[in-house]
């Protein structure tokens, strides 16, 4: 099994010049990237974020291959579990999506785009980190749903 990662880092110009040690949110910020190594919809993608004062790199919210299928009233109808279904609005909401994500979407992007979406709640070093065995990952997945419980928060630990 291969692993890639997506790494980005997140600051405030106002905040570094204010020498502030960290931005939290309210609410998790969705972080879009597009699906540059073709994971199907439903995929789970592990994130974490890099913490300056320890060293170390913390387990968040993993994120989820989403693919947008159509729009329709302006809004992107999306696929979050690989059936080549739109998902509903409470399943689009126990993930945190919620209209006015849907109707950004639509704005950017065509159907057919295929994006990964990462819950962040700082602003920090972030890390994704793509399996490419996706299938055993998308097992794992289910069997887990199937149990009634949801896939843990993954860190990130080079190999």
């Amino acid at each position: 099994m291969r692993q890639y990662t997506y790494a980005s880092e997140y600051s405030v110009d106002e905040a570094v010049a204010a020498n502030a040690t960290n931005i939290t949110f309210n609410q998790p910020v969705a972080q879009y990237n597009e699906n540059f190594l073709n994971f199907p919809a439903g995929t789970i993608i592990p994130s974490g974020s890099y913490d300056k004062t320890t060293g170390i790199w913390m387990p968040s919210n993993n994120g989820l291959v989403v693919k947008i299928l159509r729009i329709t009233a302006g809004s992107a109808d999306l696929d979050i579990d690989g059936s080549g279904n739109p998902a509903s609005d409470s399943a689009l909401a126990a993930i945190g999506i919620n209209t006015a994500e849907r109707q950004q979407l639509a704005t950017l992007y065509q159907p057919g785009q295929s994006l990964w979406r990462v819950p962040l709640n700082h602003f920090s070093g972030w890390d994704s980190t793509g399996v490419l065995d996706h299938r055993r990952a998308q097992h794992r997945q289910a069997n887990q749903t199937a149990a009634g419980s949801h896939p843990p928060p993954c860190g990130i630990h080079p190999q």
